[in-house]
């Protein structure tokens, strides 16, 4: 497993469409109320770490991530650099539909106990695993310090697991929480 500096991994607040029930993917909606609550007590987490003034904050390009960011960062003067390689996993033909309808529509897909990763992975037209793999070990290579990554859930899954050295299953098995820091040195994950 490579060495990677200190990871602090953040996802966006809740979201009109998360409260809705629709798969974003990577289209967007805005924070809910709640949503907004989360990305401060982000940053209240955050604060209450004492990290480095060196350390880099990235960011997914996506509304959502951004939104968070500047709800998390207020009052900080950290530059925040958006790179597309931590957007949401594409989840195709399925983006912006509700949950139950995409499952009614496919019922030999979701028959049986399914992780939310898996689902996520089997949109038609979708980003495959291995390009998201792909695109987030790329994304990794070039941290070269301590980082505060605002990003996504299925995203932050991926990441966790290069980060940890997590098999497939154990990234399937994750959760995906919102309003926590997951932070990450020496390959051990430490949730605020």
């Amino acid at each position: 497993m490579p060495d990677f500096p200190p990871i602090y991994l953040l996802r966006h607040g809740q979201t009109v469409w998360n409260a809705d029930g629709r798969m974003q993917g990577q289209l967007n909606s805005d924070l809910t109320d709640l949503g907004r609550v989360q990305a401060k007590r982000q940053g209240e987490i955050l604060s209450r770490l004492h990290i480095s003034s060196e350390t880099e904050v990235i960011c997914s390009p996506l509304g959502r991530a951004v939104e968070t960011a500047n709800l998390v960062l207020r009052g900080q003067v950290w530059p925040v650099r958006h790179d597309p390689r931590i957007m949401e996993v594409g989840v195709g033909d399925w983006e912006g539909r509700q949950r139950d309808d995409v499952v009614a529509e496919n019922p030999e897909i979701f028959s049986g106990e399914i992780s939310v990763y898996d689902r996520f992975l089997m949109a038609p037209n979708g980003e495959s695993e291995a390009e998201l793999q792909a695109r987030t070990a790329d994304f990794l290579t070039e941290l070269s310090k301590p980082s505060i990554v605002i990003s996504h859930g299925i995203t932050i899954s991926v990441l966790r697991g290069h980060l940890m050295g997590l098999n497939r299953d154990q990234i399937a098995a994750l959760d995906h929480p919102q309003g926590r820091v997951i932070e990450i040195k020496d390959g051990v994950e430490t949730i605020h």
